[in-house]
């Protein structure tokens, strides 16, 4: 669970268009140039909270080692 926290962080950040950040970086290395221009979420708007929701709620945290494992 500890993992996909560490994870799940990068996600509330890579949605953003933030690949880099104070407590680490994304590990997709570069972008390449279909990847430039896309919209990213807004910092701290609805969508953006919404995802951080999902991704951190401990209920669905605590089921994601079953899926993980038996993909």
């Amino acid at each position: 669970m500890v993992l996909f926290r560490t994870c799940g962080l990068g996600v509330i950040h890579h949605v953003c268009g933030e690949h880099e950040w104070v407590e680490g970086e994304c590990s997709h290395g570069p972008l390449v140039s279909t990847e430039e221009g896309k919209t990213f979420l807004q910092m701290d708007s609805k969508s953006h909270k919404a995802v951080r929701d999902i991704v951190m709620d401990r209920a669905w945290l605590k089921t994601l080692a079953f899926y993980v494992k038996f993909r």
